[in-house]
């Protein structure tokens, strides 16, 4: 009779996992019959279908950008090997490969973070319910615009809103007016004070984003 075996891996910067499995000579190795891989615009799911699903063994690391999982004593079909970029905002790459003889890995690669992955299974399917790394954006440098004299000095008041364009630094790349005050000095104090802002960003990956924001002029 086969004994328990210690297995050991060290991913990037993950400390080496130690867990004791059953060997596989002794466990009965499933085989993902179908997979199927549906996204949204917010989210991603991944059935795989195999007997005794229920069962199945994964492991699952994140590292970097990464979200890995590796299903162990189970095997993938003939022809059902994925690998598929920019499938849904967030989330920029999925594979589902095998990883030896008697594994089969599934890679998902995050757009500024590792995706959040919920796992059910049941006796015929494992399903992965896959969403993006979490976005934030707060002001780090954000100067308060300058009242424009004439303005001021005639109690005009309003608020534009403006569509400000950043980069993966938190840099302002570009400005411009979403929804007008419907005063030319106060919508150019607005743009002029936005292309000097700097924020801190999480989640947005290697090309940045977009916001909206407010800026309102009243006379105290």
């Amino acid at each position: 009779m086969s004994k328990p075996f210690l297995w050991s891996a060290t991913v990037g910067e993950i400390a080496a996992l130690n867990l004791v499995f059953i060997s596989p000579t002794r466990a009965q190795v499933r085989q993902i019959t179908h997979v199927d891989i549906c996204s949204t615009d917010d989210s991603l799911i991944i059935s795989l279908e195999a007997p005794n699903a229920e069962q199945a063994t994964i492991l699952q690391t994140d590292v970097g950008n990464e979200t890995i999982l590796d299903l162990l004593i189970t095997q993938l079909g003939e022809g059902l090997a994925a690998d598929q970029e920019i499938l849904t905002n967030g989330i920029d790459r999925v594979s589902v490969e095998p990883l030896d003889a008697n594994s089969v890995r599934i890679r998902l690669v995050g757009t500024g973070g590792p995706p959040t992955v919920n796992i059910s299974q049941d006796e015929t399917q494992i399903v992965l319910d896959v969403t993006p790394p979490a976005r934030s954006i707060s002001c780090r440098r954000c100067p308060q615009p300058d009242y424009p004299d004439a303005a001021l000095s005639d109690g005009t008041e309003g608020s534009v809103v403006l569509s400000i364009e950043f980069d993966t630094a938190g840099f302002v790349t570009g400005a411009s007016i979403n929804r007008s005050s419907g005063n030319a000095s106060l919508d150019q104090a607005a743009l002029e004070a936005a292309l000097n802002y700097e924020f801190e960003v999480q989640g947005y990956g290697d090309q940045g984003g977009r916001i909206l924001i407010e800026f309102a002029f009243d006379v105290e």
